[in-house]
Formats: C-alpha cells, sequence, structure tokens
C-alpha cells in the first residue's frame, strides 16, 4: 500500500519552511530600509575645477550636496607642477553650503577651451566618522578597513590630502614631483 498525505501533511510541513521564507524577506526590508536612511543623512561633496577669468588662476568650487552636515572638509588641487591642499574654513560645511578655493598662480598648462588642466579631490567625515573623498572624476571612495580581531567594525584610514589625490590619479604627476603652493582665496560662495 503506497502512504498518502493529507492536505494537513503537507501543510504541516510546508507551513514552517512558508515561514522562514517570510521571516527572510522582513529581514531583507528592514536590512535595506537601514542603508537608505544611513545614505540620507550622509555629505556628498562635488568638486567642481575652476579658472578665476580676473586672474587665470586655478582652483575648485566644493559644494555639499548631501543631507548631511560634512566635518573635517579638505581638498587637494594639482595641476601638472603645484598643488593646492587644506581645510575648508573651520571644517564643516551644512548641507547646500559651497566654498571656492583659488591657487596662487595661473595653471601650467591649460586644454584647447581655455581651461586649466588639472585634478581635484574634496574629502570629508561622515556622521559616523568615516573619511569619504570624491574627485574631479565624479568617483566616491569610502575609506576603511574592517579587522576579525574588531569584530569586522568599520575603522577609519586617514591619509594625507596630497598622497591621496597622487593615489586617485595615478597617471597624473607623481607625488613628489608637485610643489605646494600657497592658497590665494577661499570664500562661501551662494550654491
Amino acid at each position: 500500500m503506497v502512504p498518502t498525505a493529507s492536505l494537513q501533511d503537507v501543510a504541516l510541513i510546508a507551513g514552517p519552511g512558508f515561514s522562514a521564507v517570510a521571516a527572510g524577506a522582513a529581514w531583507a526590508a528592514v536590512a535595506q530600509n537601514n542603508r537608505v536612511n544611513k545614505r540620507s543623512s550622509q555629505p556628498s561633496l562635488r568638486i567642481q575645477l575652476i579658472s578665476d577669468p580676473q586672474t587665470g588662476f586655478y582652483g575648485a568650487v566644493i559644494v555639499n550636496g548631501g543631507d548631511g552636515v560634512a566635518s573635517g572638509v579638505g581638498f587637494a588641487i594639482a595641476d601638472r607642477e603645484t598643488v593646492i591642499a587644506g581645510h575648508i574654513g573651520h571644517g564643516f560645511m551644512a548641507p547646500g553650503q559651497a566654498v571656492r578655493v583659488l591657487a596662487s598662480r595661473p595653471a601650467i598648462q591649460r586644454d584647447d577651451e581655455d581651461r586649466p588642466v588639472a585634478r581635484g579631490i574634496a574629502i570629508c567625515r561622515d556622521r559616523f566618522g568615516i573619511p569619504q573623498d570624491w574627485t574631479s572624476a565624479e568617483e566616491h571612495y569610502e575609506r576603511y578597513s574592517r579587522k576579525l580581531t574588531d569584530g569586522f567594525r568599520k575603522r577609519p584610514v586617514y591619509t594625507e590630502y596630497i598622497e591621496l589625490l597622487c593615489k586617485r590619479f595615478p597617471e597624473w604627476t607623481p607625488k613628489d614631483d608637485l610643489t605646494q603652493i600657497s592658497i590665494a582665496n577661499q570664500q562661501r560662495v551662494p550654491a
């Protein structure tokens, strides 16, 4: 005689399986919500390279386009021979705030449209203290490490600004060949 299973027997076996699938879906929804919540309160810097029309000095406008306050805001901007680097004002940028920074001399090289040939990077810490950087090539990086001994928690990795600029643009001028020059102007601008 072949054993037959009633609908009640099948329900007893399938019920816990369906419950496990529902629990997994709920866990995934909570994880996604946490990621969205974290991103919604993060800074998001943008760096736009510029040239001052009166002086020809190269520089950048740095804007916090995110919804969170950026702390420890810094920058590094280099042409083929020189670099400017430093902190933005007191180090904080509110959402929507913009700052213009100019070098103390014109760029060495200009492109076909008379724009300075330069590279730049904007750096800050997010609300969790993790260093973030954005390049003038519109790339974004978080700098942290995780170790088994730390329970795989994110640990900030700090780097000197000019060294970081050279790391993000390896085809550009090496750090040892760049001369750091003074900043001519740094001022807040309407975003």
